[in-house]
């Protein structure tokens, strides 16, 4: 998924957010790794990128964080186009 720098900046706000606001949960440092590792890679291994950005919605919806759950979903219909 190649984006322009505007998109890049707001995932990037967006997976800090989900970091310092669900700090408890490991699985998700292990979504953002996985994230970071695929954001500027061909369309092709979009699989593991939509995995780990669906797996970090959910764990943000499930502790409240609506509007970072919100931002990772925008992602995500971006991702299915």
């Amino acid at each position: 998924m190649t984006m322009d720098i505007f998109s890049t900046v707001i995932l990037e706000r967006t997976l800090e957010s989900a970091q310092e606001a669900i700090a408890s949960d490991p699985r998700v440092t292990e979504c953002i790794e996985t994230i970071r590792q695929h954001i500027d890679s061909p369309p092709d291994p979009n699989e593991k990128l939509q995995n780990a950005l669906t797996e970090l919605e959910t764990i943000a919806r499930l502790n409240g964080e609506f509007q970072i759950a919100a931002r990772l979903e925008a992602f995500i219909s971006r991702l299915s186009t």
